[in-house]
């Protein structure tokens, strides 16, 4: 049975609607470790986790979602209201209010998520600029926001949650009258994070990088990674096409001398797509599916 090449949609929505299972499920992180708090104040502590962690989470995905909105336009004259953007965005925003979710005040979970967004736009466009594969976003997201979540504490920590949740004060964060000593603190767990991981996984990808085991080669991200190293069916990382969506009448539709030539990428969402090229034919347009199956698989080949 052949399916429409709109069915290739599934994938994004599956996407969309995994995020919003992470947004769940972090309700379950952030509010199931503030249960662990024993004490008079705990309710009030567990309430203001979860009303933290959705704050922070809707400010992201909006900042994100509008900021991305008018950057394209800006640069194409027509901008997109893209779901991506926003899902990352709103992830995002979840790492960042982690770390203080129990300590900040509501409108500063607002401003700590906002920033969020922003920061995941600005640092996955440095990653492309950069020309470094991110297919899922994991600095932008994880990295980048749990360093300003971290460092976020230091600004927003209120003495009255702190109280709370821990019951004593040492310090609180420098905009809330603090004398900057919780920010230092919060610097040096940040630097602390970054020297142990580089220390310990840097001499492991050299490692990897000189037994050549650190990306595949160039022949397998065309075949896909899946096919070449988890041995899956290649059949099912084809496109295919309604049946009365012959990809047949597509190549006709285009110059006698186009050819609709299929290519698929591994790992990550697997990405999909046709792509036109232009070449010179010997022989008329394909008249079976089959042929349009071996010849694809030959040009993927070559």
């Amino acid at each position: 049975m052949f399916l429409s090449l709109h069915h290739l949609t599934i994938a994004s929505h599956i996407k969309h609607k995994l995020a919003f299972i992470l947004w769940f499920g972090w309700y379950g992180f952030n509010t199931g470790s503030a249960i662990s708090i024993t004490g008079p104040n705990q309710a009030q502590v567990v309430s203001l986790v979860a009303i933290n962690t959705t704050l922070a989470a809707a400010s992201a995905c909006i900042s994100s979602l509008l900021v991305n909105y008018h950057i394209e336009d800006k640069k194409m004259g027509e901008g997109s209201f893209s779901l991506t953007s926003a899902m990352n965005g709103c992830l995002g925003g979840l790492v960042s209010i982690t770390g203080g979710c129990g300590v900040v005040e509501p409108w500063a979970a607002v401003v700590i998520g906002f920033v969020a967004g922003l920061l995941y736009l600005y640092s996955s466009k440095v990653l492309v600029r950069a020309r470094i594969d991110d297919a899922v976003d994991a600095v932008p997201v994880h990295m980048t926001n749990g360093v300003w979540g971290t460092f976020a504490v230091g600004l927003f920590a209120s003495s009255d949650r702190l109280a709370l949740a821990y019951g004593e004060v040492g310090d609180k964060g420098l905009f809330m009258g603090g004398n900057g000593t919780l920010l230092g603190c919060q610097c040096v767990g940040i630097l602390f994070v970054l020297g142990w991981v580089t220390a310990i996984m840097f001499p492991f990808f050299c490692i990897l990088n000189y037994l050549g085991w650190y990306r595949s080669q160039p022949a397998d991200e065309v075949e896909g990674l899946d096919s070449r190293y988890h041995k899956s069916v290649k059949s099912r990382d084809r496109v295919f096409v309604e049946e009365d969506e012959d990809p047949r009448d597509e190549v006709s539709s285009h110059d006698e001398n186009s050819h609709l030539a299929l290519s698929h990428y591994g790992e990550g969402n697997r990405r999909l797509r046709y792509n036109i090229e232009e070449h010179k034919r010997k022989s008329s347009v394909m008249t079976t599916s089959s042929t349009f199956d071996e010849e694809a698989n030959n040009r993927l080949n070559t």
